[in-house]
């Protein structure tokens, strides 16, 4: 049976052209194997970092080989949540929450201040427990915009983000014009040509309704008890996923990259 060197492996991953110290960029290095992971100091600046430094990994106490496990997991299905999770690279329900909750943060700093480009729709949709009265939300029940970029012929979204709706930007379940502009401002590049679909517009044959309807359900299908606090990230990780899907990407190579380098310009989408 072949043994992995997992620590070959992240090095190889991190720096495919060959050792750059994070603080100088000199190539030159001495490894010092005192400690769990080894340590790459620059000759040049005396900078002292590891494979996980600046990563979801660092400080971590989780080992290589089960971090690896979790990104071969996470490429491979539609999601997991922990008790998936520690059940599939056998670690404790309490160190694949962790680990999800760092991949999740890394997520969330990447999809955050991403903006749509070309033509963008939007349109505002309900997730959670519905109130039987139509103009009232119910407690359980949170507003979300989904913005996407369309195809022009087809009106297929070809990306997609999904955004919490602040309580302050609604006026029942409806969004206020003040808030409607903020969020397609905040969602959608300057020179896109964006807009706001009526709700009537947003029909069940609407491919932006399908696609919210998509990602409700899948969701709500394998994370049970959402409360407001964490959704958002559930939301990004649903985009981050659905995006690497319609580009047609590497999803082991782009969750790799998540992991190693989680600042937003590193990754390829």
């Amino acid at each position: 049976m072949k043994v992995i060197d997992y620590e070959a492996f992240f090095f190889k991953q991190r720096w495919p052209d060959g050792f750059e110290c994070p603080n100088c960029g000199c190539g030159h290095y001495y490894i010092i194997s005192t400690r769990r992971l080894p340590l790459y100091q620059c000759r040049f600046c005396k900078h002292q970092t590891t494979v996980t430094a600046g990563t979801v990994m660092d400080r971590s106490r989780t080992p290589l080989s089960k971090w690896t496990e979790a990104i071969e997991v996470l490429s491979a299905t539609y999601g997991v949540n922990a008790v998936q999770l520690s059940s599939l690279i056998h670690v404790t329900h309490k160190t694949a929450w962790i680990m999800l909750r760092k991949i999740r943060r890394a997520i969330s700093a990447y999809e955050g201040p991403r903006l749509l480009s070309g033509a963008v729709h939007a349109g505002l949709r309900h997730l959670g427990r519905r109130n039987l009265q139509p103009f009232v939300p119910h407690p359980q029940e949170h507003a979300v915009l989904i913005t996407a970029s369309v195809d022009h012929n087809t009106g297929e979204p070809t990306r997609i983000k999904l955004s919490m709706v602040p309580p302050r930007f609604l006026d029942g379940k409806q969004l206020t014009r003040h808030g409607s502009e903020v969020l397609l401002r905040k969602n959608a590049h300057p020179n896109a040509k964006a807009k706001l679909l009526r709700r009537v517009d947003l029909h069940m044959f609407n491919p932006i309704y399908v696609c919210f309807q998509q990602a409700a359900t899948r969701i709500y299908g394998l994370f049970h008890g959402l409360g407001r606090k964490y959704l958002q990230y559930y939301l990004d990780e649903y985009s981050f996923r659905w995006n690497i899907a319609s580009m047609r990407l590497s999803p082991r190579e782009q969750w790799l990259k998540l992991c190693l380098k989680p600042a937003p310009q590193t990754l390829a989408i």
